[in-house]
């Protein structure tokens, strides 16, 4: 079982907005241009490759939006992301 994304050091930035896209049980980072965000990224996104158990879960403190039957996306306020505890 996986722990919710830590945002507590989170670097706050209203004007970044990251996406995340759950399809099926694998997690992917864009950003709301679609990019692939891998490794570390230009805005400072730490890579998550993490596969949750759940689809249905959104880490803690964030709505999830459903976009599709197997797209979910969670939309997150904050400079960096860390993956889980």
């Amino acid at each position: 079982m996986f722990s919710d994304l830590d945002l507590s050091d989170a670097v706050a930035n209203d004007a970044s907005l990251i996406k995340v896209n759950l399809q099926g049980a694998d997690i992917s980072w864009t950003d709301l241009s679609g990019a692939n965000l891998t490794g570390a990224a230009t805005i400072g996104v730490t890579a998550i490759n993490t596969i949750y158990s759940t689809s249905t879960r959104c880490p803690h403190g964030l709505n999830w939006e459903a976009t599709g039957h197997t797209t979910l996306e969670c939309f997150l306020r904050g400079a960096v992301l860390y993956s889980r505890r």
